[in-house]
């Protein structure tokens, strides 16, 4: 399914990325906190279960179409959990990406 789709991925990211002028796309790597060691099995978001394949959505579409990705830790939520920060990069562009990956982390965000 992925291989019939990538190109039309490939092309809305492609536009999104011409049209806004963004360097890049910044969002959380996964919608919840990692679960708590001894519950890896159980993920909750807005306090409902979900299925595994559910924290994946973030992270899905760029490495779908190829695009250029990294995740960064962002420190702690308020329950002690950690967080990251997903960044993706337009097609071809990995230098921009690891040049503003450095930038992210030298704000030193430890907590949220």
């Amino acid at each position: 399914v992925l291989a019939n789709d990538r190109p039309k991925l490939q092309r809305l990211f492609s536009d999104a990325f011409a049209t806004s002028g963004a360097e890049a796309l910044l969002l959380p790597t996964t919608p919840c906190t990692a679960p708590e060691i001894g519950k890896e099995n159980q993920f909750l978001i807005a306090g409902q279960d979900v299925t595994f394949a559910a924290l994946a959505k973030n992270t899905v579409p760029a490495s779908g179409a190829g695009l250029p990705g990294i995740s960064l830790p962002m420190g702690n939520a308020s329950n002690g959990l950690p967080i990251g920060l997903e960044i993706d990069a337009p097609f071809g562009e990995d230098r921009r990406l690891l040049s503003l990956a450095r930038r992210v982390e030298a704000l030193d965000i430890s907590s949220l």
